[in-house]
């Protein structure tokens, strides 16, 4: 509906986006003090070593997650399934929470990037390099404007699904317990979850999320980028479908 995507593209989606990129320059303010360095490799820093990737749950969830929670407990829902039906109702809020996570996770990493570019200009001839981190040396070989580009398409389109991801939790979450608080917190407690998980089940790289939402899974780009959507497209799905048949469930009972 068209309601649902003005409040999912409103000020809380544009908020969080400068929130995130605020943390990425925080995460890396100690390589900006002079024009000396490689803004491939503060990318790199911030997104796979800082504390930005365990805040982005909550700021993918932000823009739109709670719309369901705020919905019922004021009585809108029941007013929207009257006019809308509710199957079109409970699909436009997951499209509305996904678009809004996807938008909020990658729009901050896309004014960082460019930041980061305008600050080191990065010479493009050459054969970009991360450093010696196993498994990230090979990443990006090729060399040329093509193989930055490639490298900083895969994260950002990483960076959407992860945030469609993240925003779908909480989402789900909240057809169970329509509570705001609860709600915002499920994706932060299920990232940490989720990273004790794959530790403790020695999961490939390919198939862990905290490792894939940071590129840290130690394939080539586009190979880490095809992982990564199936791996957040059959979660999206799971999450999608669990919030419409529970959240349905508690509109056929309201």
């Amino acid at each position: 509906m068209s309601l649902d995507r003005r409040r999912a593209l409103g000020p809380y989606l544009w908020g969080a986006a400068l929130f995130g990129l605020l943390l990425q320059l925080h995460s890396v303010s100690y390589l900006l003090t002079g024009r000396e360095g490689e803004a491939l490799m503060a990318f790199f820093f911030s997104s796979s070593m800082g504390f930005v990737a365990p805040v982005m749950p909550l700021l993918s969830a932000l823009p739109f997650a709670t719309g369901f929670c705020a919905d019922w407990r004021s009585g809108f829902a029941a007013a929207a399934v009257s006019r809308s039906g509710k199957r079109r109702y409970l699909h436009s809020k997951a499209a509305a929470c996904a678009l809004s996570g996807a938008l909020a996770s990658a729009l901050g990493m896309l004014a960082f990037v460019v930041f980061l570019n305008l600050w080191f200009p990065p010479d493009w001839s050459r054969e970009p390099f991360i450093g010696d981190i196993e498994g990230l040396e090979t990443l990006l070989l090729g060399g040329g404007a093509g193989a930055y580009l490639k490298y900083y398409g895969a994260r950002l389109l990483l960076a959407s699904c992860s945030g469609a991801f993240w925003a779908l939790s909480a989402l789900a979450f909240s057809a169970f317990y329509p509570n705001v608080p609860l709600t915002l917190c499920a994706p932060l407690v299920l990232h940490r979850l989720l990273q004790e998980l794959g530790q403790a089940l020695l999961l490939p790289p390919f198939l862990d999320v905290t490792l894939l939402e940071t590129g840290a899974a130690g394939l080539p780009p586009p190979l880490t980028l095809a992982a990564g959507a199936i791996v957040f497209g059959v979660l999206c799905a799971a999450l999608w479908l669990t919030f419409a048949l529970r959240a349905g469930r508690r509109l056929r009972n309201a």
